[in-house]
């Protein structure tokens, strides 16, 4: 496995309008300008079936349900997490898996400073967690703190706290960096105003975090710490992910049409819709080149 520092100095061809798209076994990357209609154009796949260098319970089963997707080093790496289980940091220019690892029921992935990577388990035997694992110590959790029906985790790079959601609670956390490795310490916590906390995202301000849970979903002003609905989704139930472009703060939302999937990927000022009928899809997150 491969220390992502090798990898700054790749040239990367910046499309500012790229979406990533999650579930099943899949990630997509879509170019938004290209899309006609509802079909989208996709410019990029990859599919844990046909990942050769992950192992074979990792390619058929531990992958089978990817519920997060995100992309680090403006669009050059792309981390993923499953609750089947899995979580994996992939790089886009070959495909190759840099890291993989496994958190019972993982629901979202994020990359902290330090080459260490966050990743928050939902509720199962040894989940409902957020843990911490190291680029140099392959697979293995370096720290673990309980965390009931983790769904989100988020850095925020200005501020260098960890936010992760949970069920009915938001925490606040600070990444303690040891001579023995890294660890967590909690700074504060917040009550949801609802229940079924569900994704976790920065806006693009940096002044707020975008909340989901099973009734709607809020705006959490970090600055007084309060929750408000988020008044363009207003009383939307069930969104499975929320986000907006970092440039033109268009809205990419998803929401459950059947079960916990969709076969849509929605958008919000300019009004639009993906169709993706032969996916189940959980999440879709814009890809930031800034």
């Amino acid at each position: 496995m491969l220390s992502l520092l090798s990898l700054k100095g790749v040239a990367q061809k910046t499309k500012p309008m790229e979406y990533l798209v999650c579930g099943d076994s899949k990630v997509l990357i879509v170019d938004y300008n290209l899309t006609k209609d509802s079909i989208p154009a996709i410019s990029w796949s990859w599919d844990a079936h046909n990942a050769t260098d992950l192992p074979e319970d990792y390619r058929h089963k531990f992958f089978e349900t990817i519920d997060d997707c995100k992309a680090y080093q403006k669009g050059r790496i792309i981390l993923i997490s499953s609750s089947s289980g899995g979580f994996a940091l992939i790089n886009k220019a070959d495909k190759k898996v840099l890291y993989y690892g496994f958190v019972p029921n993982a629901h979202s992935i994020e990359m902290l400073p330090g080459n260490i990577i966050a990743v928050a388990g939902s509720t199962a035997k040894n989940g409902n967690s957020v843990e911490l694992f190291k680029l140099d110590q392959p697979g293995k959790a370096v720290y673990k703190d309980s965390l009931y029906s983790g769904h989100g985790v988020v850095w925020h790079k200005k501020q260098k706290k960890l936010y992760a959601l949970g069920y009915d609670e938001l925490r606040k956390y600070s990444l303690v960096n040891g001579e023995t490795g890294a660890s967590l310490k909690l700074d504060k916590s917040w009550k949801l105003p609802s229940t079924g906390g569900h994704d976790l995202q920065l806006d693009p301000s940096e002044e707020k975090l975008l909340v989901t849970d099973t009734r709607t979903v809020w705006e959490f002003e970090l600055k007084n710490s309060s929750f408000t609905e988020f008044s363009p989704l207003q009383g939307m139930k069930n969104v499975k992910s929320v986000g907006k472009h970092p440039v033109s703060k268009q809205l990419i939302y998803t929401k459950a049409e059947e079960s916990w999937w969709t076969y849509h990927v929605n958008f919000m000022d300019p009004n639009q819709c993906a169709a993706f009928p032969d996916m189940r899809v959980y999440k879709a997150r814009w890809i930031s080149y800034e």
